[in-house]
């Protein structure tokens, strides 16, 4: 959709957002609104929102995979007053 130029809006959340994006999206995504919610924001990427997170493995619990595709699990061990990305992404979600 978004090499398409068929959104209004893109909410960009993980790691690396913008990886895996074609010339062509990276392109229409910096004529539409956007918001990142994550922990940095992406390199050369300036979004109208930013809403920062912890860091998912570090602070919250979450995956890490192996290069045979098996998942590994992560504890959260160091403490923030940040929310977690699914944390926010819940907000979002209530309030609408």
């Amino acid at each position: 959709m978004l090499e398409q130029s068929e959104v209004d809006l893109c909410i960009l959340t993980g790691g690396n957002p913008l990886a895996g994006l074609s010339a062509q999206a990276l392109g229409n995504l910096k004529s539409v609104p956007s918001i990142v919610i994550g922990s940095t924001l992406p390199q050369d990427f300036q979004p109208e929102v930013f809403l920062p997170t912890g860091i998912t493995g570090i602070q919250f619990p979450g995956s890490m995979y192996r290069y045979d595709g098996t998942p590994l699990p992560l504890r959260g061990f160091l403490p923030t007053v940040q929310n977690s990305e699914a944390d926010v992404l819940k907000q979002i979600s209530n309030s609408l």
